[in-house]
């Protein structure tokens, strides 16, 4: 049984929803992008794993670089200003499936690393800022249960819609799909997170 309380805080609900949206977002988009890369660019898994380096590198860069603003006046944003920065580079991908040029997907992929780097600490410190201490082990359990099943529906519908429409259409819908509950996302945590 949670605690009903937790829920009540509008900080601990808005993180848990933007987890919920940042895992549906980018394993989707991992997973959409790197069969796209295997299967209609014809790119190997090693060339396909260099391709996508920049997206698992530039998380961690970025949340070192950022690491002193991480108190409450930079949570909203950081929050917004990533979600809206996932959103660019979910559409960044979603046009260089038009070309067959494909610096345009380590940038777009770079640019959902940054992102990342941006809303995980600070998603994280508003969870457990917004739930008190006796419960903060409750509270990051549920963070972690919410992105994980994000992560499990993103996977799911995403590669459903990349599989369901032709050719580069599929990978286009569904990467828009995502950049637009991104852009979602980003208007709810800009209304709600003070």
């Amino acid at each position: 049984m949670l605690p009903g309380f937790l829920f009540s805080q509008v900080t601990f609900s808005t993180c848990l929803a933007v987890g919920f949206v940042l895992n549906f977002s980018m394993y989707g988009i991992l997973f959409v992008e790197s069969v796209f890369l295997q299967h209609a660019q014809g790119m190997d898994a090693f060339a396909t794993g260099l391709t996508i380096t920049p997206f698992t590198v530039l998380p961690t860069i970025t949340s070192r670089l950022l690491g002193r603003r991480n108190g409450a006046p930079y949570l909203r944003p950081r929050i917004v200003l990533g979600l809206a920065l996932a959103a660019i580079g979910s559409a960044i991908l979603a046009v260089a499936t038009f070309d067959a040029i494909l610096w345009p997907v380590p940038a777009g992929l770079g640019i959902l690393g940054i992102s990342m780097g941006s809303i995980m600490p600070a998603m994280t410190a508003g969870v457990l800022t917004s739930s008190p201490p006796e419960n903060s082990g409750l509270a990051s359990g549920l963070l972690n249960s919410t992105r994980q099943v994000g992560g499990t529906i993103g996977v799911a519908l995403l590669g459903t819609i990349m599989q369901t429409l032709p050719s580069a259409w599929g990978v286009i819908c569904a990467l828009m799909v995502a950049s637009s509950v991104l852009l979602c996302a980003a208007d709810l945590s800009r209304r709600t997170l003070r």
